[in-house]
């Protein structure tokens, strides 16, 4: 994997990790799937400027369907689980990335991919030790949450669109099915709009621009470019970044085995990226070069 790329999933995950702090402070305002509408809206009103025409209908609805659908049942589910642990058990989607890779595209891991996706996994499992869930009848939602998100990436994999404008045109037609979902089962959606704190709107800007446009972005254009199993052992890194946000911001404790759980994590990137053949034939170059300099030195 490229460099440049590297950084680009380091970005995302990081900005990945401060969704749900921001959802927090949208909740304050605003319900679930208006907010969402809201936010999508925003993101593709700016993605619009950068656009050109281009059509792939069939794949930008299930993109739009699955994924605003993700995200109004992500809403719903922190209104009543913390965000620490929501993110925790929002991890199940990585095998279900996978699988879903494997049986509708044929995808497939070597060796290497899978001995770091699996520790990764260990590492989500350490750190999701003794988490307290107080609505447990809300795991349905979750669950939900984490088919739909995995259904949509593979329609993101899948459509010929260029990323920009897959993330414009599903974002648009999301933001319109998220708003007709909250006029007809939100009361006083609209009056939302007036009686929001700016805590809110600050946040609806934020995920708007930064995590919608940006991140979102940048996704796409990853997703279309690598295996799903090399992309989900990068995810679990925004744990860290929400566990750390979450104790700072909300006060949720930090505790031994998320710190472990963290460094396994972390430990399966440096897996992922491993290549011994590189190593060997570093070596065999500083080899030759020591022989060289030894024979000009006699």
């Amino acid at each position: 994997m490229r460099k440049r790329d590297i950084t680009l999933f380091l970005v995302i995950v990081l900005l990945w990790g401060t969704g749900a702090i921001a959802g927090k402070y949208t909740l304050m305002s605003f319900s679930p799937f208006f907010a969402v509408a809201l936010r999508f809206f925003i993101a593709s009103a700016i993605l619009r400027f950068f656009t050109t025409p281009q059509s792939d209908f069939k794949n930008t609805f299930f993109v739009s369907l699955f994924i605003s659908g993700s995200f109004a049942l992500y809403m719903t589910a922190l209104k009543f689980i913390d965000a620490g642990t929501l993110e925790t058990l929002m991890k199940i989607q990585l095998p279900l990335n996978v699988f879903f890779a494997y049986l509708l595209l044929g995808e497939k891991m070597d060796k290497k991919i899978s001995i770091a996706f699996f520790v990764s996994l260990i590492g989500v499992y350490i750190v999701s030790n003794n988490i307290s869930i107080v609505h447990l009848d809300k795991l349905y939602i979750v669950l939900a949450c984490i088919v739909a998100g995995a259904l949509g990436n593979i329609f993101i994999k899948k459509s010929k669109l260029s990323p920009i404008n897959l993330n414009c045109n599903s974002l648009f037609v999301g933001s319109m099915m998220m708003l007709s979902l909250a006029l007809a089962f939100e009361p006083n959606a609209i009056e939302q709009i007036k009686t929001a704190k700016i805590e809110s709107w600050c946040s609806i800007i934020y995920t708007s621009i930064v995590l919608s446009v940006f991140a979102q972005l940048m996704w796409y254009y990853l997703l279309k470019k690598y295996s799903m199993a090399l992309i989900s052992i990068f995810i679990p890194l925004n744990l860290v970044v929400t566990m750390v946000l979450s104790n700072v911001m909300l006060g949720e404790v930090i505790s031994s085995d998320k710190i472990i759980g963290a460094s396994i994590i972390i430990a399966s990137l440096i897996i992922a990226q491993f290549d011994m053949n590189k190593i060997k034939a570093a070596r065999r170059i500083n080899k030759a070069k020591k022989s060289a300099i030894r024979v000009a030195a006699e």
